[in-house]
């Protein structure tokens, strides 16, 4: 058995594992979904928003081609 076929049927058996357990315990992974996008939306997104914020305004203005050139 080659290294390819290996991975693919680790990677295989990792996702029937992972689709099993969500059809085992759907509450468990939909509370576990709730706090994982809540934490995201709480503690990810804040500090993240003005810098997406800056960099839309920058590409918008043609300064990151200006500083790539110079």
């Amino acid at each position: 058995m080659n290294k390819s076929m290996l991975k693919t049927i680790v990677l295989g058996g990792t996702a029937l594992t992972l689709t099993f357990a969500l059809l085992t315990y759907p509450k468990e992974a939909l509370e576990a979904s709730g706090r994982g996008l809540n934490t995201w939306w709480r503690v990810v997104f804040p500090p993240l928003l003005p810098l997406f914020i800056l960099s839309k305004l920058f590409i918008g203005f043609g300064v990151v081609p200006f500083i790539g050139i110079h």
